[in-house]
């Protein structure tokens, strides 16, 4: 297995990642924020591809959005789902997705 990195894709994804994080932190019971460091955490995690024998991981898994093939989209957009999934259940069960209502 080898990896490859697509930096011009990785840097404002991870970028975009810090400063969601960051406003996360001070910004509390924000739904949306969160919501949104979902969807960019799941498009800066690698994609894994067969290739020539061997599977190959693309970090981050936006770059294969890029391609102007239809294969490598489909296999993003499949990660894309499958990230999401995973780090939706993740965030819910460590509580940082349920809405607490404001008394008021």
């Amino acid at each position: 297995m080898s990896f490859e990195i697509a930096w011009s894709f990785l840097i404002p994804c991870l970028t975009a990642l810090l400063l969601l994080i960051c406003m996360s932190i001070f910004i509390k019971n924000n739904i949306y924020l969160r919501i949104l460091m979902i969807i960019v955490a799941s498009v800066t995690l690698p994609a894994f591809v067969p290739g020539h024998g061997e599977i190959k991981g693309l970090l981050p898994n936006c770059a294969l959005l890029g391609v102007p093939y239809t294969p490598p989209k489909v296999i993003s957009l499949f990660f894309i789902q499958l990230y999401l999934g995973i780090l939706g259940m993740v965030f819910y069960k460590l509580k940082l997705l349920r809405f607490k209502p404001k008394n008021g």
